[in-house]
C-alpha cells in the first residue's frame, strides 16, 4: 500500500519489473513533474457525516455563511422568470421555516431551488401565489413556529426531508 503521492518507480537498473511486495525493486518518487502546478483540491461538506480526524488535520477550512435574503433573491432571480412579489413570498416562507429551531435538518439553498421549481412548474402561478400570500400573512402574525399552518404549504416535501421534522411542523409530535 502506498501513501498518496507515492509512486512505485523502478530503480536505476531497469532490468527487472517493479514488485510492490519487495521494497528493493522500487523507490518512492514524490517529486512533481517539472513545470507542473501543484493541484488544489476543494472538498465541500455540509457536516452531515464526520470526516476522519487524520484527513481533517490535513485540511484548511473555509466556512461559508448561509446566503442573505438579498443573495437568495439574486440566486432565484437568475434561475426563475417570476415576479419579485412571488420571490419575496417564497423567501419569506423559506426563511420562516429555517427559523424553526425544532427542525433536525433545516432546508438549504438546494431545497429552496427545488421548491421554487415545483411551485413554478407544477402549480399554477395564481394558486401558488394565493397560498403563499395567505401563509406569509400567517407567518407575520404568528408568535411561535407551531402556530403556523405548515400543512397548507404547497410541496412541503421539497423543503422538509425528515419525517420527524414534518411531524413536528404539523404538530403530530
Amino acid at each position: 500500500h502506498f501513501e498518496i503521492g507515492e509512486i512505485p518507480v523502478a530503480d536505476e537498473d531497469p532490468s527487472g519489473p517493479v514488485d510492490p511486495q519487495d521494497s528493493s525493486t522500487y523507490r518512492h518518487d514524490m517529486r512533481r513533474p517539472e513545470g507542473q502546478v501543484k493541484p488544489l483540491v476543494v472538498i465541500t461538506s455540509n457536516v452531515e457525516r464526520q470526516l476522519p480526524d487524520p484527513f481533517l488535520r490535513r485540511c484548511v477550512f473555509f466556512h461559508i455563511t448561509f446566503p442573505s435574503t438579498d443573495a437568495l433573491h439574486t440566486i432565484l432571480r437568475s434561475r426563475f422568470d417570476v415576479g419579485e412579489l412571488f420571490l419575496d413570498r417564497v423567501i419569506d416562507v423559506f426563511e420562516a421555516l429555517r427559523g424553526v429551531h425544532a427542525l433536525t435538518k433545516k432546508p438549504a439553498t438546494s431545497e429552496l431551488l427545488n421548491w421554487t421549481q415545483v411551485l413554478t412548474s407544477v402549480y399554477s402561478a395564481s394558486d401558488a401565489k394565493r397560498v403563499l400570500d395567505r401563509f406569509a400573512g400567517l407567518s407575520a402574525r404568528a408568535q411561535r413556529w407551531s402556530e403556523l399552518a405548515w400543512g397548507d404549504l404547497p410541496a412541503m416535501g421539497c423543503l422538509i426531508k425528515l419525517r420527524e421534522d414534518r411531524d413536528r411542523l404539523l404538530g403530530e409530535l
